[in-house]
């Protein structure tokens, strides 16, 4: 079942049929295969690889986009372990799939008390949400919910899961729900949703992963290379905006989105998952 909608899908087929020249389209994070599923019908004659970390996933994918879409179950930083020939577009959609949320167990949802606190993309992820609750100390709780979920009262949060674990242990969603005991205003982004996204952020090292993969952008890409990221989190978009400017220093990259592409509204009315989104695309020289 699909329940995932692609965002900014006409922004990057126009910068895609616009810019490229290279005809080879990597899908880094696949998901469900929305985005390749729609520029396949648009872009003739292309070839259409992914990657995802999520094996379950992939599985949905494969059946969305076709047999002769070759998908890869690794992180998108290994993407030269697995294909070495000349790439035209690389495209970054970190945002999270509600496939994750509305999938059993995973513990991607504070909707879905009865999961489990995993959160993991993979299973071969070493640690789950679970561990970090147990076992993070003050401080390093507090890092999180700082850097990942720009929380404001980070100590506040940090003690209360210190003094809740004290004669509890955190198993499932609903141990969380207990110890933070959140009211939901209905005007404003529920709470919750940014301590899911901290610890979903800590446990896949997805700021990490996007780091890296743009500090060797030079060498997982080719000559005209084009790359388009898709930021919902300020830290990823923080990241993306200081390596741009670095490359652009070098005169290494030329750039497309002299300021932030955002979703335009009658998509962000149909879809409120878009609404945070931020696209920025450049090409390697």
């Amino acid at each position: 079942m699909i329940h995932h909608k692609p965002v900014m899908q006409k922004k990057i087929l126009e910068y895609t049929a616009k810019y490229a020249v290279i005809k080879t389209f990597c899908d880094c994070t696949i998901g469900e295969g929305g985005h390749t599923e729609f520029l396949r019908t648009h872009l003739e004659d292309w070839k259409f690889i992914g990657i995802d970390k999520d094996d379950y996933i992939i599985k949905i994918a494969q059946k969305r986009v076709g047999s002769d879409v070759v998908i890869y179950n690794d992180s998108y930083i290994n993407i030269r372990n697995h294909y070495r020939e000349n790439i035209g577009v690389f495209l970054l959609d970190l945002g999270l799939s509600m496939y994750h949320i509305r999938s059993e167990n995973r513990g991607f949802s504070f909707n879905r008390s009865e999961d489990k606190l995993d959160m993991r993309f993979s299973q071969n992820t070493k640690i789950d949400a679970a561990f970090i609750l147990n076992n993070y100390s003050y401080n390093d709780l507090i890092r999180i919910f700082t850097d990942y979920g720009d929380i404001k009262k980070s100590d506040t949060l940090a003690e209360r899961i210190i003094n809740w674990r004290k004669k509890n242990i955190f198993v499932s969603v609903r141990d969380l729900l207990s110890c933070l005991n959140f009211k939901r205003n209905y005007e404003k982004k529920h709470p919750l949703t940014l301590v899911f996204q901290a610890l979903r952020i800590e446990v896949n090292n997805e700021l990490s992963d996007v780091a890296e993969f743009l500090q060797h952008i030079e060498t997982i890409g080719n000559r005209n290379s084009l790359f388009i990221f898709i930021a919902y989190h300020s830290g990823e978009d923080r990241l993306i905006k200081t390596r741009i400017k670095e490359l652009l220093r070098e005169n290494k990259i030329e750039l497309f989105t002299k300021h932030v592409l955002k979703p335009q509204w009658d998509e962000v009315k149909k879809n409120k998952a878009a609404r945070s989104a931020r696209m920025r695309i450049f090409k390697l020289l």
